[in-house]
């Protein structure tokens, strides 16, 4: 379903502000997620991850990915027939004391024939295109038969290993979650799950699998 015109122009300016945020959080997690690795390295071999509890944060509720998914695929096959998936993101501010609100999802579509990329965005039932532009290079896609792991998942993940522990010292963190091809890591799916407080440099940063929910390394 597409947005009407008059809530899109709204949501393209809060869009826009989320997008910035995602700029600030998302670069930093490959090489933050060296913080993380030093502390399982610092727990021994055979250690498992720690204790598990429920993410219950309500900063950090609404839509999952796969659950905005099929929106976004209706609006990027009417943008382009050959629209191949390329990734996912979502940026939570506050996330420790935000109350619960509309997840906003931005998924990019690539589409082969014309070399164009897309960002279309999800609330709720609405679907928009967001930005359309020219690609200088090719852009590594996906398959959703391959996507396994949702963003509760990966959330959770990151949650038991550092998310809790940084939120209960730093409540007004923004947290932001990215789904991508990783070229760090063979190409291979993988959720990048950011936690920033202060300076960029203040962050801890977690890379789950999106194929089998463990963290990589």
């Amino acid at each position: 379903m597409e947005a009407k015109p008059r809530q899109a122009s709204a949501r393209t300016a809060d869009t826009g502000r989320r997008s910035d945020l995602r700029g600030r959080l998302l670069p930093a997690a490959g090489v933050l997620v060296v913080a993380v690795v030093a502390l399982l390295a610092l727990a021994g071999p055979g250690s498992g991850p720690p204790s598990s509890s429920p993410v219950s944060l309500p900063g950090l509720g609404g839509q999952t990915a796969m659950e905005a998914l099929d929106s976004a695929l209706e609006a990027a096959e009417r943008w382009e027939a050959d629209a191949q998936l390329a990734g996912a993101s979502c940026t939570w501010s506050e996330a420790g004391v935000a109350s619960s609100s509309e997840t906003e999802w931005a998924f990019q579509f690539y589409s082969p024939s014309t070399q164009r990329l897309a960002v279309v965005m999800v609330s709720g039932d609405a679907a928009w295109l967001f930005r359309d532009v020219l690609s200088p290079y090719v852009v590594p896609t996906f398959s959703t038969a391959e996507w396994r792991v949702d963003s509760d998942e990966a959330l959770q993940v990151w949650w038991d290993y550092v998310g809790r522990s940084l939120l209960g010292r730093h409540p007004t963190a923004d947290v932001a979650v990215q789904l991508r091809p990783s070229a760090d890591h063979e190409m291979r799916l993988v959720w990048s799950v950011v936690g920033l407080f202060g300076d960029p440099d203040d962050a801890l940063a977690v890379t789950v699998s999106g194929v089998e929910g463990t963290i990589v390394q």
